[in-house]
């Protein structure tokens, strides 16, 4: 999955040179382009400029809301307001241009027969709906909405009456899609609307779910073993993590927990101050809850299970007190793929013993990942 961070930073620049695109074909018939501008842009028509041109905007004004919740502190100004000359130049241009273009293409829409055919209908149907998303009070994208919501109902059809096999493999490619698009269902974008109400034909293909958030199984904290029971505000702070986290885990797999801790961002943006993630800073020392996240086994990685594990073991000893007797945190848990943290678990298990016997951990809750679910592991 390419970094958020990589992707904005794309978009951004490809905004400004089809801006420049367009500008030179309105103002010429001749079909030229300055040399910094690639091959495959110097072919395209006035009204594939403007297409192009309002696709990526929109497309980087969903980008905006998941950003901002990843990372608030550096992404704390609008992506409108770095970029806003992009956003309302030249509106009257791209309306005139765009809009025999927009009526064309959507009536020409075919609803694809087989799982790769019906990709690429629902890919070419979420791109009309970002370009909508920059052009909301142009005329021709109000008169047609009705096909988008319309397109959206033939989707879901031509899903149904595909083999499981077919429906399997379209599922994974659209997960995929998402993931690297970087649409989270859970963004709001303008007026309050989540990309998973917009989107929700693409959500409900790949699996992921973006209405009610995905409840832990309700025994879960009958099963995990403490050193002391747990008072009913921490039974449901410890609640309120795994649910974050098993909705974290089964919208797109760690790979995009790992890129979005690689670049020093909160994986789960959802909860409070009280959880600490390892690694990463997204609270200050001794947090009530420590979450460490392993993304594979490997050793020099920051982000394998062994590294993680010591990282976890050396946050515990900094938290007890002088006299190693109390903690200021009371839980942690342990995540990664199950096959790679059954191993380093047992390796620590005796530190981890160690600090549950005092009484400084209440609890250790390993938790191993197979096909993005989550599995409570009986360690002792």
């Amino acid at each position: 999955m390419k970094s958020l961070h990589r992707r904005l930073a794309l978009l951004s620049r490809r905004v400004r040179d089809l801006k420049a695109i367009v500008r030179r074909l309105d103002r010429s018939d001749r079909r030229e382009a300055p040399d910094w501008i690639g091959e495959e842009d110097r072919a395209l028509t006035l009204q594939e400029a403007c297409y192009e041109l309002t696709l990526t905007t929109g497309q980087l004004m969903e980008l905006e809301p998941v950003s901002a919740a990843f990372w608030p502190e550096t992404d704390g100004d609008s992506i409108e307001g770095k970029w806003g000359e992009h956003f309302h130049l030249d509106a009257d241009v791209i309306e005139r241009a765009l809009g025999d273009l927009a009526v064309r293409r959507m009536d020409s829409a075919v609803v694809g027969e087989t799982g790769a055919e019906l990709f690429e209908s629902m890919v070419a149907w979420r791109e009309w709906r970002a370009v909508r998303s920059f052009g909301e009070s142009m005329g021709y994208l109000t008169e047609r909405s009705w096909w988008l919501e319309g397109q959206a109902e033939r989707l879901r059809s031509a899903h149904k009456a595909l083999s499981n096999e077919a429906r399997e493999s379209l599922s994974n490619a659209v997960k995929d899609y998402l993931a690297n698009q970087w649409m989270y269902p859970w963004a709001r974008v303008e007026q309050g609307e989540s990309l998973g109400e917009r989107y929700g034909v693409l959500f409900e293909v790949a699996g992921i779910p973006y209405g009610d958030p995905i409840l832990f199984e309700s025994d879960v904290l009958n099963r995990i073993k403490v050193s002391t029971p747990l008072d009913a505000e921490l039974a449901a702070l410890l609640k309120r993590v795994l649910d974050s986290l098993e909705r974290a885990v089964a919208e797109y797999g760690l790979s995009s927990l790992e890129d979005i801790l690689a670049d020093d961002g909160d994986p789960m943006p959802d909860l409070p101050s009280e959880v600490g993630v390892i690694p990463g800073d997204r609270s200050g020392p001794c947090p009530k809850v420590l979450l460490a996240i392993a993304t594979s086994k490997s050793t020099r990685s920051k982000h394998g299970a062994a590294p993680v594990m010591r990282k976890l073991r050396e946050a515990l000893i900094a938290c007890c007190d002088a006299s190693g007797a109390t903690s200021k945190t009371e839980i942690a848990i342990f995540v990664g793929p199950l096959d790679a943290i059954e191993g380093v678990i047992e390796e620590s298990s005796g530190d981890l013993e160690r600090h549950l016997g005092k009484g400084t951990l209440k609890a250790f809750i390993p938790v191993g990942l197979l096909r993005n679910k989550l599995n409570v592991l009986n360690w002792r």
